[in-house]
């Protein structure tokens, strides 16, 4: 279903874009494209008139303002599958793009950081969200494989046990961490090389699509507050009760151990610490707690007065947070809260 070709019209809504090359022909604005993607790379290709030089005016526009491209393009009509419905870019950004020759070009590709697409008509796919390397070793521990090799006479087979038998409850959704397998050699070869990648498989009750992300962006931080490790997805695939929606997008890619701070807690398996949150509460204060553990899991790559000003914020942060929510009634001098005296100490940048 994915796979088939994407065609679609594309209108770019950048007024001043003509004036980045005067000389060449005015743009229409509405242009055919293509969504092009494979293991590695989602690229869009946008088709044009030769002399309108598309490709040469969207590079100077863009030279200072690449984080926006994106957001001044419009997807007006599908083409083609007839079951796409919507492509949406949401807030990514591109991370290349590619122009031909001034005589030769009439089209030019962009390298998107990621990109959402909503089928209709499709009622019987499984919801699943796909990992990062990360997430490879979380999810490889509850993995078991036969180490006989047969007898001649006996026929080989490698089934891979998951002691992950059943689902795992977690507030309105319910999941189960297994393995994608599949064959990565072309078939006609003699050897095949078997590869595996990490992926979540959620069951609910007609959840919305945005309901079911926020579960799982809460159970990848804590995954990653478990491994003190980014891990996220990398694809999501979503099955609502009317809707189909397909997301693929860029993440942190990483190799680790799995365990982090946790190696001999809760029995070397993250799930029992998800057993054990208080899921409900954790969603709903979701940006909240992304935000301490991507800034207690940094603060663990630092040492001396940058790795304790951190945590010590973590503490503060979350002190301010329960006196908002009024679970702290009383300050340390036993005087009463006053909510309107909570502040933000400081503010965190994680590139400086």
């Amino acid at each position: 279903m994915i796979k088939k070709r994407t065609l679609f019209k594309l209108r770019i809504n950048i007024s001043d874009l003509d004036q980045h090359l005067a000389t060449a022909d005015p743009c229409t604005g509405l242009y055919d494209a293509e969504l092009i993607t494979d293991e590695k790379n989602l690229v869009m290709k946008i088709f044009y008139p030769g002399k309108e030089y598309l490709g040469s005016k969207i590079q100077r526009w863009a030279h200072n303002r690449e984080d926006k491209l994106l957001s001044y393009f419009e997807v007006t009509e599908v083409i083609e599958p007839s079951y796409l419905t919507a492509i949406d870019f949401m807030d990514y950004s591109y991370k290349g793009m590619t122009v031909g020759s001034f005589v030769e070009s009439n089209h030019f590709t962009i390298k998107l950081t990621g990109v959402r697409r909503k089928f209709s008509g499709i009622t019987d796919e499984t919801t699943e969200f796909y990992l990062n390397k990360q997430g490879f070793s979380l999810v490889e521990m509850n993995y078991r494989y036969p180490l006989r090799m047969p007898w001649t006479t006996e026929p080989f087979k490698w089934e891979p046990t998951n002691e992950v038998t059943d689902y795992v409850k977690f507030d309105k959704i319910e999941f189960k961490p297994e393995h994608n397998f599949f064959n990565s050699n072309n078939e006609s070869e003699s050897e095949i090389s078997i590869q595996k990648e990490p992926k979540i498989i959620v069951k609910h009750e007609d959840l919305s699509e945005v309901d079911i992300k926020r579960h799982v962006s809460l159970l990848c931080s804590l995954f990653s507050f478990y491994a003190h490790e980014n891990i996220d997805y990398v694809t999501s695939k979503i099955q609502t009760k009317e809707d189909y929606f397909y997301e693929a997008r860029d993440t942190e890619e990483n190799s680790n151990d799995g365990h982090g701070l946790f190696r001999w807690d809760f029995s070397q398996n993250p799930l029992n610490l998800i057993v054990n949150v208080n899921a409900p509460h954790l969603l709903a204060n979701l940006e909240f707690v992304q935000n301490i553990i991507t800034r207690y899991n940094y603060a663990l790559q630092l040492d001396g007065e940058s790795k304790f000003m951190i945590l010590y914020n973590i503490l503060e942060q979350i002190r301010n947070q329960y006196i908002l929510d009024g679970k702290i009634d009383l300050d340390k001098n036993g005087q009463p809260s006053k909510p309107k005296k909570v502040i933000q100490e400081y503010k965190f940048n994680k590139s400086k």
